[in-house]
């Protein structure tokens, strides 16, 4: 596959987003609305002038309260979600996306029970948007490498994350694909179905603020049961 052509598999990355915000996370004001600015998002392919407003507000949500860290996180995964379906822009969108959260991260530092392996995953989802605009291979390959520093960082900071697992069970997958290596495949779909099962596990107790990729779980692992059975070129 030439390295400068953006994979198809990563459009799949918009299927949507699980949030269920903890009491303790926000006052009951500010997580009404960033329930509210969440449950308008549209997901797959949404309108980008809506969407960037959405941003807008996240980010006048950040400034009322110095101390939260999660608007400014779903801002950065929001704009990410309109690079997919809107790409123009796409370089100033995804640094806004990385500054935002830079911020999310400082905050969190400071915060109490932050499972900081989501937002270094999600550090790792801006990368790889940010290969669609690669000029060179080399240019590619170095995003790669800081994708895969950040997703280290990511599962030895909060390796029973569901979001790290998937994060990390997808990026297997596609390049054993491109490889052509049956091995890769298989412990990415163990990788996903553990992280399903996390999933699962974090519902049943609540409090889940961070989970934008629990919806990638099935089709992913449909994709890879059909390659199982079809051989690497099936969809």
């Amino acid at each position: 596959m030439n390295h400068l052509q953006r994979p198809s598999s990563i459009r799949c990355l918009g299927l949507g987003l699980v949030l269920v915000l903890a009491a303790s996370s926000l006052g009951a004001a500010e997580a009404g609305d960033l329930a509210s600015i969440i449950g308008r998002h549209q997901s797959g392919a949404p309108d980008a002038a809506m969407e960037l407003g959405l941003v807008d507000e996240l980010e006048e949500l950040a400034k009322g309260d110095a101390k939260q860290w999660l608007p400014d996180f779903w801002s950065a995964y929001f704009l990410t979600q309109i690079v997919m379906s809107h790409p123009e822009q796409q370089a100033e969108r995804l640094a806004r996306s990385h500054k935002l959260l830079d911020r999310a991260f400082k905050r969190a530092e400071k915060a109490a029970d932050v499972p900081m392996g989501d937002l270094y995953a999600l550090r790792s989802l801006i990368f790889t948007f940010e290969l669609g605009g690669a000029e060179s291979d080399q240019a590619y390959e170095a995003i790669i490498a800081r994708r895969e520093s950040v997703l280290t960082q990511a599962y030895e900071s909060t390796p029973e994350s569901p979001v790290v697992l998937v994060m990390i069970a997808t990026n297997l997958i596609r390049s054993a694909q491109e490889e052509k290596q049956w091995p890769g495949i298989l412990a990415g779909r163990a990788t996903l179905q553990r992280a399903a099962d996390l999933f699962e596990e974090a519902a049943a107790a609540g409090e889940v603020t961070t989970h934008f990729n629990r919806e990638w779980v099935n089709p992913w692992l449909g994709w890879t049961d059909k390659m199982v059975e079809g051989g690497f070129d099936s969809r």
